[in-house]
């Protein structure tokens, strides 16, 4: 199964009105890698070094413009993104770094070590976890910040150690599931880890699901797409669809019944509350996609760019909505 390219992304037919995918930003100096916010105006997009001495990106879109914020640091890379209703917004990148936005200013928290931070969610500010290793070699690490202090987690004998866990997320503080090198699966139950079965030996780089936890997903791949899910506690599942969408896919996200997975060569699949199927979202984009939230509006974002080795470059964010979001970047 391959996607086509189409000259324009229309996928419905509303006129003028019409939801369609439209190309936000492209071809920025650094690579854009995740996206997360609250609202269809408030939305924060996480990047690397722009290699222009400010440091690693970090978007804001309010609604009517794009804002760069200055993170304080002037080198490396963030990762990921999450982001609550009611604040604060936290990212995580290399070198260890964790940081929150408290609504005028970032603050660098104090982590234990200087490594690669690749996830970070949290059910509140109060309880977070982080996760992160080198994808080759090493031991990867889970962290938890329970009382403003990141602290490493040990899980214990019996337990998965993979060289990295790339993702950790989940519907409530006792519902946590953590996903990484080598199909490697991980859930807390709010009291003790539980090693999962996941059904492939393919990395498994981002993990969501809806709200309540009935359904979770899990993406990945090496050279073709994996994607497997657990529906309502049961065993894990391969449903990749049938055709083997290009290469690997990154991010995916969640909404009720619907959906979103994204991938390399700009792949986009849609679940439909039964199965997953690749979209033809018509637009000349051609960079990897890494990233994906739906916000409360039904809208899709999708960031990405040269995000397989670095230097991160060429940043694209795209979105799939009724209007275009403005394309301009403000300091």
């Amino acid at each position: 199964m391959s996607v086509s390219l189409l000259a324009c992304g229309t996928d419905s037919d509303d006129g003028a009105d019409a939801v369609r995918w439209h190309i936000v930003h492209e071809e920025l100096e650094g690579a854009l890698f995740s996206v997360s916010g609250t609202a269809e105006d408030d939305v924060w997009v996480a990047g690397s070094d722009q290699g222009d001495g400010l440091g690693p990106t970090a978007l804001h879109w309010n609604g009517t413009a794009w804002t760069r914020h200055d993170t304080g640091l002037d080198a490396g890379d963030l990762l990921w993104v999450h982001a609550f209703d009611d604040g604060p917004v936290f990212f995580a990148g290399t070198g260890g770094r964790i940081l929150r936005w408290t609504g005028s200013a970032f603050q660098v928290l104090a982590t234990p070590e200087p490594r690669f931070v690749w996830g970070v969610w949290g059910t509140s500010p109060e309880d977070m976890w982080a996760v992160g290793g080198q994808a080759h070699s090493g031991k990867g690490f889970i962290w938890r910040n329970v009382s403003g202090q990141w602290k490493a987690v040990q899980p214990g004998g019996g337990m998965p150690s993979p060289p990295a866990w790339f993702k950790v997320w989940g519907s409530a503080a006792d519902d946590v599931w953590f996903c990484g090198v080598g199909g490697a699966m991980m859930h807390w139950n709010g009291k003790v880890f539980e090693a999962v079965s996941s059904g492939t030996k393919r990395n498994l780089l981002t993990i969501n699901g809806r709200s309540d936890g009935s359904l979770i997903t899990a993406v990945g791949g090496a050279f073709t797409a994996t994607l497997v899910a657990s529906k309502d506690g049961g065993p894990w599942l391969d449903v990749t669809p049938a055709g083997d969408p290009p290469l690997q896919t990154f991010g995916v996200s969640h909404r009720g019944d619907v959906g979103w997975a994204v991938g390399m060569q700009a792949v986009v699949l849609r679940h439909d509350g039964a199965t997953w199927q690749a979209q033809e979202h018509g637009l000349e984009v051609y960079e990897d996609l890494h990233g994906v939230w739906i916000d409360p509006s039904g809208g899709v974002w999708a960031a990405g760019g040269q995000v397989v080795a670095p230097p991160f470059r060429s940043g694209t964010l795209i979105y799939r909505g009724r209007s275009p979001p403005a394309t301009s970047i403000g300091p």
